[in-house]
């Protein structure tokens, strides 16, 4: 029996997906607030999500991590602009952490709820 079959149909992937230092102030926004992938590790996060979902798996993703430590971009526009490319990539959760600047969840959950598709958010930090 595979772990599926038992009902673990959830994955997401963890830290280090963003490209640290590449945002015009350090961190891993651009300045409209949409984060930067590291293109070398995942080459096409759309492509990854819908392979995914094609095997009946939801795809996650982890915000305000760890590895960079994002500290530069706390204004709405970076939660924006997370919110938007969990959306664009089709991630269907989100673990959010308190590692950078974005720790407001309710501006999280209000962001996702503007968009109409259901995102699991996970708090890992209140």
């Amino acid at each position: 029996m595979t772990l599926y079959e038992l009902g673990y149909n959830f994955a997401g992937i963890d830290d280090c997906w963003q490209l640290c230092n590449s945002g015009p102030h350090g961190g891993f926004h651009n300045a409209s607030g949409y984060p930067i992938v590291d293109k070398s590790l995942f080459p096409d996060m759309k492509a990854m999500t819908d392979k995914a979902k094609s095997h009946g798996i939801s795809p996650g993703w982890y915000g305000n991590n760890c590895h960079c430590h994002d500290s530069v971009c706390s204004e709405e526009r970076c939660f924006q602009g997370d919110v938007q490319a969990t959306i664009d990539f089709g991630f269907e959760s989100i673990k959010l952490d308190g590692c950078g600047a974005e720790r407001n969840i309710t501006l999280f959950s209000e962001l996702f709820n503007q968009t109409g598709k259901p995102v699991l958010i996970e708090n890992c930090h209140n």
